[in-house]
């Protein structure tokens, strides 16, 4: 899924997203190498062995509880809103509304952001579908992420 299609979230969940202060943490550039036939193909013929992407790394606090959640996205390098709506993007949260509804969507649409640390907070709600809960793309911390992004894409390089 791109990211347009990940903001399509319940408007509660929006509205509560305003509670949320967000700030960026740090960016880096990943490099991961290519995969498959068609892709090592094409690398090879433009001499791009791996693919590049940015990895934003996010604190999410309530203001009114004063929660903190460690947020991550990772994302092709663009330079307007409108382009990053139209990219697939992977994210997480450290938030139990995201690992209990949103995790095993994710990974099922290769959407889910994992590394090691990542993959073992949310155990086994990435294989296993949420019962009872009806399953969501995005908590209101990544809503609030995604905003800020929206606000301040002029001030972080997402390019090379």
């Amino acid at each position: 899924m791109i990211l347009r299609d990940l903001l399509d979230i319940d408007q509660s969940r929006i509205q509560r997203s305003d509670d949320i202060k967000v700030s960026l943490e740090w960016s880096r550039m990943l490099t991961t190498p290519r995969k498959g036939f068609f892709s090592k193909l094409w690398g090879k013929l433009f001499n791009k062995p791996y693919i590049l992407s940015n990895l934003l790394k996010f604190k999410a606090t309530n203001t009114k509880s004063g929660n903190e959640y460690i947020c991550f996205i990772e994302l092709q390098p663009t330079d307007s809103y409108q382009k990053l709506l139209k990219t697939k993007v992977k994210v997480f949260c450290s938030c139990n509304d995201f690992k209990y509804r949103a995790a095993y969507v994710l990974n099922k649409e290769d959407n889910l952001f994992l590394i090691p640390a990542t993959e073992k907070h949310l155990g086994i709600a990435i294989t296993e579908a949420p019962r009872v809960i009806t399953p969501t793309t995005l908590c209101k911390h990544l809503y609030a992420v995604v905003d800020y992004l929206k606000n301040n894409l002029s001030r972080i390089s997402l390019n090379y």
